[in-house]
């Protein structure tokens, strides 16, 4: 779920809408997205913002808390300063305040205007914060300062090769602490992420999460690394998207890459673990490729806490 603070921003932006309008704004973002498989489509009316709100922004919002809260388990970080590349309606600036707090200087880079209206309206309800938007194209971008922490949400998939690349080697140099990068958790998605994880190991990066390695992607080539997170979804969400159940998964591709190498865990859960009496079965990804691992009671303390591990999980053996 959203925080209760953000859940009554978006009630509040939402509460002049009429429901029936709301899910006919969704089922034409739905169309926009299946024709043209764009992450963020423009939003031409007052309807088809809210609609964005209500069906796409905690989904969104819930995975983007989900790879930081992997990154501040791991990583020691207390980011001051933030930069997002293709904020939307700055997003991930909300996960990264709700979860580190401590944020004074950040810069929220998106394309559309319609989103920056957006986005400084749920700031301001939200959490009182009124972050620095940047009207600007990402392919356009000169950054001119260092950040503790910059995240690209949902946003560099959308670029020619020769545009992200370009993008990476201006940004990566800005970087002073960890570099996030979080694409759709699908066959398209992945390959932008493989891209841009091997560019950065190239630029001198350290991997942090979800890899294990630097080394070659062992994933087979008719598959895809990806992880999920659940939420619920609330009456509105429901609704409007004409949902019969109480939640949604989503499903998500990332890499967090640092400029200082830290330890990292020696196998990263790829798969739902299969759980019986006695024993666990996972398929993880290490140094070695992909490879197939039963804990057992015989491995006592190693048994008991792969007991609560689940996709996407770190183990260490």
């Amino acid at each position: 779920m959203l925080p209760e603070k953000l859940e009554n921003a978006l009630d509040e932006m939402i509460s002049s809408i009429p429901q029936v309008k709301l899910t006919k704004a969704y089922e034409e973002l739905s169309s926009f997205y299946k024709e043209r498989g764009s992450s963020l489509p423009l939003l031409k009316s007052k309807e088809q913002k809210c609609a964005y709100l209500v069906a796409r922004f905690p989904a969104t919002f819930a995975a983007i808390t989900e790879v930081l809260s992997k990154l501040s388990w791991m990583y020691s970080l207390s980011p001051s300063s933030f930069l997002d590349l293709g904020a939307g309606p700055g997003t991930a600036f909300l996960a990264a305040q709700e979860l580190f707090g401590g944020i004074k200087s950040a810069h929220l880079v998106e394309r559309d205007s319609e989103f920056i209206d957006l986005g400084k309206k749920i700031t301001g309800y939200a959490i009182g914060s009124h972050p620095h938007w940047l009207l600007k194209d990402l392919r356009q971008l000169e950054v001119e300062q260092n950040y503790d922490l910059v995240v690209a949400s949902y946003s560099l998939g959308e670029l020619e090769q020769r545009d992200l690349i370009q993008i990476l080697d201006k940004v990566w140099p800005k970087v002073n602490g960890a570099f996030v990068i979080i694409e759709p958790g699908t066959p398209r998605g992945f390959e932008n992420i493989k891209t841009i994880r091997q560019h950065l190991i190239n630029l001198g990066g350290f991997l942090i999460a979800p890899c294990p390695h630097a080394g070659t992607c062992p994933m087979a080539t008719d598959d895809w690394c990806h992880f999920s997170v659940r939420l619920n979804r609330s009456k509105s969400h429901r609704v409007t998207k004409q949902a019969a159940l109480a939640y949604e998964d989503e499903k998500f591709s990332y890499i967090v890459i640092s400029k200082q190498k830290i330890p990292v865990p020696t196998a990263r859960i790829i798969r739902h673990p299969t759980k019986h009496p006695g024993h666990v079965n996972f398929t993880l990804c290490t140094a070695s490729g992909i490879q197939k691992k039963t804990l057992s009671k015989k491995d006592k303390a190693l048994y008991k806490d792969a007991r609560k591990k689940d996709w996407g999980d770190e183990l260490t053996f």
